[in-house]
């Protein structure tokens, strides 16, 4: 009889009742979105990368740049390690011993600038220095008249010269007044025609020293010559030297492709990089064990968190993420830059509360 005016059974709705939702919705969404609610640990997709990278760029004005990209510490610098003069043309030639997979070390030669002013600034003062060599030559044998006539060939061609550079101001005047070419290039043809000018100069003396000067005199001249030539032809000999370009660091050497001309990269130590929840962020810390399954069927790796983001970046879904980047300890010999794979974190995250708290802000 007293069972009949018992109320009926039903849920507990009281504050215990209450939790019931919210850890169902943690044990499920848990387990969906990579929070492993009994372990604490964070599955998080990975990417490769080499411990460092130095890439080897040409710009469209000729001015190549380096870029050494440290993924473990964050840091990337870029610096250009040759300019280009005005008008000038760069090829860049890699070093022919080099090819695709090559170990090298840090300051090894990767390949040097071909600057076609350079060479073509050799190429004529080597001809001048001949020239200059044969004329010494006779001045020393005592043939005046040869010299004489010599003297007189340089005065036209500097003549001819001069005269072809002044055409030429006049053309790009006239497209400077029509506006075609810039105030530079004006600027550039006035120039050619005063070093013409100066060069009709230097003949005329010359030709005058050798109708009127004394054999030691017209010797004395041309060693002058001489001697001015050899040291700007060393200068020229030193700028193309000086265009070597050389590895900042060691490893495998991967060649290039359109404006990339080298790449560098060291692979005796790896890094993994990871988008991690804005959110989870704050239960990482450095040193942190980390284990990475890899897609392509490789040995799993092993390693430490060692970098943990601070500019957040947002997903198509507006959620907030931060990079964290870990030092692997073992890896495949076949691991490649570029292969990804899911990274375990063993995050520490605390309580059930606030393992908890943590998937529910996602």
């Amino acid at each position: 009889m007293n069972s009949l005016n018992h109320p009926p059974c039903r849920l507990a709705i009281g504050p215990m009742g209450s939790v019931g939702i919210p850890v169902a919705l943690f044990l499920l969404y848990g387990l969906g979105t990579g929070c492993d609610p009994i372990s604490s640990g964070l599955t998080v997709s990975a990417r490769a990368v080499p411990s460092q990278e130095w890439v080897l760029q040409q710009g469209a004005d000729g001015e190549i740049t380096g870029s050494l990209t440290d993924h473990l510490q964050g840091r990337r610098l870029s610096r250009t390690i040759l300019g280009c003069e005005r008008d000038d043309r760069i090829i860049f030639e890699t070093h022919p011993e080099l090819a695709y997979g090559t170990a090298v070390a840090a300051g090894d030669t990767i390949g040097r600038r071909v600057s076609a002013l350079n060479s073509r600034r050799q190429v004529e003062l080597q001809g001048q220095l001949d020239v200059e060599r044969a004329y010494l030559a006779m001045a020393r044998s005592g043939h005046k008249a040869s010299l004489v006539r010599e003297a007189g060939a340089e005065l036209d061609l500097a003549r001819a010269e001069a005269e072809q550079q002044r055409r030429q101001l006049t053309r790009q005047q006239r497209l400077f007044e029509r506006n075609l070419v810039a105030i530079a290039d004006l600027e550039l043809a006035a120039a050619a025609v005063e070093s013409a000018d100066l060069n009709i100069h230097i003949a005329e003396a010359q030709l005058q020293t050798a109708r009127t000067g004394s054999r030691d005199q017209e010797i004395a001249w041309v060693e002058a010559r001489i001697a001015d030539l050899l040291s700007q032809l060393e200068q020229v000999r030193l700028d193309i030297a000086a265009d070597v370009v050389c590895s900042p660091i060691g490893g495998r050497f991967l060649g290039g492709r359109g404006d990339t001309l080298a790449v560098v990269q060291d692979t005796t130590t790896w890094a993994a990089v990871m988008p991690v929840s804005w959110y989870d962020r704050q239960h990482l810390r450095p040193g942190l064990g980390v284990e990475l399954v890899w897609e392509a069927g490789l040995a799993p790796s092993t390693g430490q968190l060692t970098r943990l983001g601070t500019g957040a970046f947002s997903a198509l879904d507006g959620r907030q993420f931060v990079a964290v980047v870990a030092r692997l300890d073992s890896v495949d010999s076949a691991l490649v830059p570029g292969l990804v794979g899911q990274c375990r974190i063993n995050d520490n995250a605390g309580t059930w509360l606030d393992r908890l708290q943590r998937i529910l802000a996602l």
